[in-house]
């Protein structure tokens, strides 16, 4: 079922799994979160950026536009979306680079 996510508003997650490609690792990667009322919603991005982040990791992400709804999953392109992650107790902005 189709829900929309809030727009402009930060929401908490977790990393729940990493996909890094070993061929074309700089350009693709994708994160997948699991938000605060359990929705999950995989995030485009870099792989460079992507590598650097760990599953049971704790985010926040801010949506710009509504994620894309693709074969029953919410998909958030690199455009649409900001993911800051706690870094020594603060939320340090990780997307965009």
């Amino acid at each position: 079922m189709v829900r929309p996510l809030p727009i402009e508003v930060p929401i908490k997650g977790k990393i729940v799994n990493i996909e890094v490609p070993r061929t074309g690792y700089r350009w693709r990667g994708v994160v997948e979160l699991s938000l605060e009322d359990g929705l999950k919603v995989a995030l485009i991005m870099t792989g460079s950026i992507a590598q650097w982040l760990s599953k049971g990791e704790l985010v926040e992400v801010t949506f710009h536009n509504e994620p894309r709804y693709i074969r029953g999953e919410y998909v958030g392109l690199p455009d649409d979306y900001e993911l800051k992650r706690i870094w020594n107790g603060e939320y340090i902005l990780i997307w965009p680079p």
